[in-house]
């Protein structure tokens, strides 16, 4: 097992492509800066990965375990996630899981706390227009970590320095009560105080992509106003937990995900 390099950026989108998994080179180098990435090697060619993150000591997040086909049966995703535990010792750690994982991450411990649904637009979407949002600059970097650090009870302002400088595209409400960020894959995070303030960030970061976003389960009314635009559910994943009941923070206000991976 070894630790993956900014170089391997390259060959982890092969590895992500056998799986039908639409990362981009972009993704994996995010990734690759924000986290800490295992995985083993059979030559040139990777095999396997999981990630993890890791939000001050208050919270970690992992993600991206993925096994090549061929190289499935041999134990090789239960050792990542042995090694990436041990990156956080006791402390929580959540994760979204896939059908295929769910099994061995209940074997290590983890618990669902909460499904997740993945909506996509078709086309257009009818939400109000947009008035209370504007574009989010660098100089609004450090408001957005602020919420962002109060919504998930953890310091994420690497990883969110680290998906700023893979976009560049992103929305914040004009009172300063929430921001939402883009990349070419999808929306998230989105952090608000309410589930209208979500759906104009939605409709502000619209305007320039098609809409892909992984909503909690807790935010009924804000799935509501998104179904009721024209967006479409093509799919569940639970996000599960380890080392704690709860998840920290004033979940309230997440109302997207910042990806499968990140939490």
């Amino acid at each position: 097992m070894i630790r993956f390099l900014p170089e391997d950026a390259a060959a982890l989108l092969d590895l992500s492509a056998s799986v039908g998994w639409t990362h981009s080179l972009e993704d994996w180098q995010t990734a690759l800066a924000a986290g800490i990435i295992f995985g083993h090697r059979d030559g040139a060619r990777i095999q396997s990965s999981a990630a993890i993150y890791k939000y001050g000591s208050e919270l970690a997040s992992i993600g991206q375990v993925i096994v090549r086909a061929e190289a499935r049966r041999q134990g090789l995703a239960r050792a990542l996630m042995l090694r990436c535990l041990a990156q956080a010792p006791a402390q929580p750690i959540m994760l979204v899981a896939t059908p295929a994982g769910q099994p061995l991450y209940e074997s290590l411990g983890f618990r669902i706390v909460e499904p997740t649904f993945r909506l996509i637009s078709e086309g257009p979407i009818s939400l109000p227009q947009p008035v209370d949002c504007r574009p989010m600059t660098a100089a609004d970097l450090s408001l957005a970590f602020t919420l962002d650090a109060i919504a998930y009870g953890a310091d994420r302002s690497h990883l969110l320095r680290e998906r700023w400088k893979q976009s560049g595209h992103a929305a914040i409400l004009t009172d300063g009560s929430g921001f939402a960020c883009a990349t070419p894959h999808g929306l998230g995070p989105i952090i608000a105080a309410s589930a209208a303030g979500a759906a104009q960030l939605i409709a502000f970061l619209a305007v320039r992509q098609r809409v892909v976003v992984d909503v909690p389960e807790r935010q009924a009314e804000f799935l509501r106003l998104l179904t009721q635009a024209g967006l479409r559910f093509i799919g569940t994943r639970p996000l599960m937990l380890l080392n704690a009941s709860e998840l920290p923070g004033k979940r309230e206000s997440v109302f997207a995900l910042a990806s499968l991976a990140y939490g």
